[in-house]
């Protein structure tokens, strides 16, 4: 096939995925190990996924496999979750009570995966001193932030002459080459690449 056509078939389907509504991270609802309370596991649950939603990115509520610490920071539970809900991510985790200390402190660990590139992160963990709303929504930034820098890999794509331009009905959609992420439509710019094969999302 000439080198055009086959890019310009690229194109046709990365139009054709890009109008699909597809999950890209999946958050279930973190567990708690403890004198927690769900209410608290919750609240910060809903402030990372309102967090991750503000970075651009499509966001599921799945189910906790099962809860608990070795369930909800175990690599392939977590995969499972994504594949359940139909997502490429997931980020799954618990919030505990912080060491044997009576105030209100506590400690949150997530992983994420990659089910598509296998690929899964180390255990990430931020302090909460307290449960007010202001704290909440910190550390899920915090969270949230790490997260962004394991989907959007900051491995560069390589240039060339092909080109690739993206537009998709309705507006919106998150396009990724190989994993990266380029923009959302319509404001994604013309991308260049070096000959080859790519995975378009």
């Amino acid at each position: 096939m000439h080198p055009l056509l086959d890019r310009l078939r690229w194109v046709l389907v990365l139009a054709c995925l890009a109008t699909s509504a597809l999950a890209q991270v999946t958050v279930p609802t973190l567990g708690t190990r403890g004198t927690v309370d769900e209410a608290q596991a919750a609240a910060l649950s809903e402030a990372l996924r309102d967090a991750l939603r503000a970075n651009g990115f499509v966001v599921r509520d799945g189910a906790l496999v099962t809860p608990g610490l070795a369930a909800s920071l175990d690599p392939e539970l977590t995969r499972l979750i994504a594949e359940l809900d139909g997502s490429r991510y997931a980020v799954s985790g618990e919030l505990s009570v912080a060491g044997s200390s009576t105030e209100d402190r506590y400690l949150v660990n997530v992983i994420m995966v990659d089910v598509a590139e296998a690929r899964v992160s180390d255990v990430v963990s931020r302090p909460i001193d307290g449960v007010e709303v202001d704290e909440i929504v910190r550390v899920a930034s915090s969270i949230a932030e790490e997260v962004d820098l394991f989907i959007r890999p900051t491995r560069a794509l390589p240039e060339g002459d092909g080109g690739i331009f993206v537009s998709s009905e309705p507006r919106g959609a998150t396009i990724f080459v190989n994993g990266i992420g380029i923009g959302r439509t319509p404001d994604v710019p013309p991308v260049t690449l070096a000959e080859g094969r790519y995975r378009l999302e």
